[in-house]
């Protein structure tokens, strides 16, 4: 009896750790999003990067302030409808369920059947950003990530809104975190009210 208490003392004591470890780590889940949303406010407002700027000579005058439009071409893509069931010319296509903050899951891709015009102005290119337009929640409208060529011919469903690039001298990762920064997300937030 003596040794299977040791043995259940060690074992309970065991556990206590694993249960201590899994909140410590569960804290380290919760503040997750808060720190990137941290990192992002800072990346934003300029605190980021001040010391460089100061160390440089570099203000914040020189950052730039344009319009989505200005600087890529934004499209909507194909609204799905029974005429669209894959059938001579089936092409994959994304829809919100595919479009995460920062990320693409491809686990569960449908198919559209398009025309070869579609396909030319639809067809996604690498570095293109996806926008979800609405999700039925505030916190998802907007959310968006960067495709990049995860398959060879793919195109998006009309409640994801995709932003090239027009001008090169804003990177698309740039807009994407800025994007999904608070300021970004209240911006879009905001906007879809209106529309």
């Amino acid at each position: 009896l003596a040794e299977q208490q040791r043995i259940v003392d060690r074992i309970e004591s065991l556990f206590a750790k694993l249960d201590e470890a899994k909140e410590k780590a569960q804290a380290v889940v919760d503040s997750f999003e808060t720190r990137k949303a941290a990192i992002l406010h800072k990346a934003f407002t300029g605190e980021l990067t001040a010391k460089w700027r100061e160390e440089h000579g570099v203000g914040m005058e020189s950052w730039k302030t344009r319009e989505l439009a200005e600087c890529f071409e934004i499209v909507s893509g194909i609204q799905k409808t029974p005429a669209r069931s894959p059938k001579d010319n089936p092409v994959p296509y994304l829809t919100v369920a595919n479009v995460y903050r920062g990320r693409i899951d491809l686990s569960d891709i449908r198919y559209f059947e398009v025309t070869s015009k579609e396909i030319e102005k639809l067809k996604l290119q690498d570095k293109d950003i996806l926008i979800v337009e609405g999700n039925g929640s505030g916190n998802e409208i907007g959310r968006c990530a960067i495709w990049h060529n995860e398959l060879p011919l793919c195109i998006h469903q009309n409640h994801i809104i995709r932003m090239r690039r027009k001008i090169a001298d804003i990177l698309p990762e740039y807009a994407l975190h800025y994007l999904n920064s608070e300021a970004g997300k209240s911006i879009m937030r905001e906007r879809s009210k209106t529309t």
